[in-house]
C-alpha cells in the first residue's frame, strides 16, 4: 500500500490524470476520491467519473464539498463516506447473524448463492422518431448482483444492456451471466457449486410470473448445466433452486390502529395469514423504519421453491438479506440483491448516457446489419465483466 497522493485536479483535466495514474503505479489497485463542490454540474460530472471509472480500470469515489467538510463533525455523515470507500476497495463493513430459522441457509455457510436482478427501462421514445418508425437507441439495461465476492456475504454485481422497452431478460445474456457468476462463485470459495441456488426478482407483475419460470428461470438453469459440464464435468448440474419474487406495485396498505388514528406498521413486521392469497406462498414483509409517510409493504411471493424452504425460512433469509446493504448500519425496504440489482441497472444507464455525450451522439453505436444498436459490443465496453474490478462493489 501506498500512502494517499492528494492533488488539485480540474475535472477538464482528470481523465489524462487516470491515465498518468496508470503510468506511475503499474502495478498497484488505484483508487481515486474525488471532491468537488459544483452544485450545478455535480450530477453530470458524477456520470463522467464513473464512465471513466469502467473505462481505465480505477476505482473511484465521488464526494461533494459540502459533505467532505461537514464529515469531521457529524458522525453519520464520516461513517457512510468510509463505508462506502471499504466496500469499494474489496472491504466488507459487518456481518448479519440471521434468525434460527435461516442459520443452515444463510450465505455465510458458503454454500448458498443468492442471485438478485431488475430491469431498469429508458424513458419514452420521441414521438418523431416513432412516426418516423426509428429504432430506439436507449437500452432497457439488466442490473444483476450476487454474493460471489471472497466473503460469502459480500454483494456484487453488473449490469447488461438489452433491446429497449423489454422487461423479460434475454436467454442468452442471463446464460451468460450466469456462467460468470458461477466462475467468480467457485473461484472464491476453492471450487465448492453452490448446493442452492436463491433467485430474488423484482419488478414484474402476476401476469409475469409464468415468463420468470418458464423463460428466465429455464435460461438460469441452462447457464448452470453449461459451467457444470464446462468447469466441473457435471453433465447434468441442477442445484435446488428458489425463486422468490418482490412486488411494490400493489394496492394493499397495512396499518397499526392507535385509538382513533392509524401509525405505520414496526420494523420487522411481517403478515402471512388472512390477507395473503390461498394459491401460492406469499407474504408481505416491512424491515425497515418508515421516516415519512405511509409504509408500503412489499409483496413477496415463492413459486419455486426446490429447496423446500419453510416459511419461516424464507420469511428469516429475506428480512437478513435487508441488513447486507453495509452503507449504513440499519435495513433497507427490500432485500440487499433486489436493491443492489437496481443500483447496478441505474449505474449501466448513466454509465451509457455519459459514452453517448463522449462519443458525440446514437449515431456512433456499433450497429448490426439489421440496422440495430448491437447491444453486447456495447456491454462488454462498459461493463465491469471479465475486468479487474469485477469483484468490487463499484456501486456503492
Amino acid at each position: 500500500m501506498v500512502d494517499p497522493v492528494i492533488k488539485n485536479v480540474q475535472f477538464e483535466q482528470l481523465e489524462s490524470y487516470f491515465k498518468q495514474i496508470h503510468e506511475t503505479y503499474p502495478n498497484e489497485r488505484a483508487f481515486v476520491l474525488y471532491i468537488d463542490s459544483r452544485d450545478n454540474t455535480h450530477e453530470v460530472i458524477s456520470d463522467d467519473l464513473k464512465l471513466y471509472e469502467v473505462l481505465h480500470r480505477i476505482i473511484t469515489q465521488h464526494i461533494h464539498g459540502s459533505r467532505a467538510r461537514e464529515a469531521p463533525k457529524k458522525v453519520a455523515t464520516l461513517e457512510n463516506i468510509i463505508n462506502k470507500l471499504n466496500c469499494k476497495n474489496f472491504g466488507q463493513c459487518y456481518g448479519v447473524v440471521p434468525e434460527s430459522f435461516a442459520t443452515n441457509k444463510w450465505i455465510s455457510t458458503g454454500k448458498t448463492l443468492i442471485i438478485g436482478y431488475d430491469v431498469c427501462h429508458p424513458e419514452p421514445q420521441p414521438k418523431h422518431e416513432r412516426r418516423m418508425r426509428m429504432s430506439p437507441t436507449q437500452p432497457s439495461v439488466l442490473g444483476i448482483s450476487f454474493n460471489g465476492a471472497v466473503c460469502p456475504e459480500t454483494f456484487i454485481g453488473d449490469y447488461s444492456f438489452q433491446e429497449p422497452r423489454k422487461e423479460q431478460v434475454t436467454s442468452s445474456i442471463l446464460e451468460e451471466r450466469i456462467y460468470w457468476i458461477l466462475s467468480l462463485f467457485c473461484g472464491s470459495r476453492n471450487g465448492i457449486l453452490p448446493e442452492t441456488v436463491i433467485i430474488t426478482r423484482d419488478g414484474v407483475s402476476e401476469g409475469q410470473f409464468r415468463m420468470v419460470m418458464e423463460d428466465e428461470i429455464e435460461a438460469i438453469r441452462q447457464g448452470m448445466r453449461n459451467f457444470g459440464k464446462a468447469k466441473a464435468g457435471i453433465d447434468n448440474y441442477s442445484p435446488n433452486i428458489v425463486c422468490i419474487i418482490a412486488c411494490k406495485r400493489h394496492n394493499k396498505r397495512f396499518a397499526i390502529e392507535n385509538g382513533r388514528s392509524l401509525e405505520n406498521c414496526l420494523p420487522l413486521t411481517v403478515i402471512d395469514r388472512d390477507v395473503t392469497r390461498p394459491d401460492t406462498t406469499e407474504f408481505f414483509m416491512q424491515s425497515h423504519k418508515i421516516i415519512k409517510g405511509t409504509g408500503k409493504l412489499p409483496a413477496y411471493s415463492m413459486p419455486i421453491n426446490e429447496a423446500n424452504l419453510t416459511m419461516d425460512e424464507a420469511q428469516s433469509l429475506m428480512m437478513a438479506l435487508c441488513f447486507t446493504h453495509q452503507i449504513v448500519n440499519q435495513a433497507v425496504s427490500i432485500p440487499e440483491p433486489i436493491y443492489q440489482a437496481d443500483e447496478w441497472a441505474k449505474r449501466g444507464r448513466n454509465n451509457f448516457k455519459a459514452m453517448l455525450r463522449r462519443v458525440g451522439g446514437k449515431e456512433h453505436l456499433p450497429i448490426l446489419d439489421g440496422g440495430n444498436v448491437d447491444w453486447n459490443r456495447v456491454t462488454r465496453r462498459l461493463c465491469y465483466m471479465d475486468t479487474e474490478l469485477e469483484l468490487t462493489r463499484a456501486n456503492a
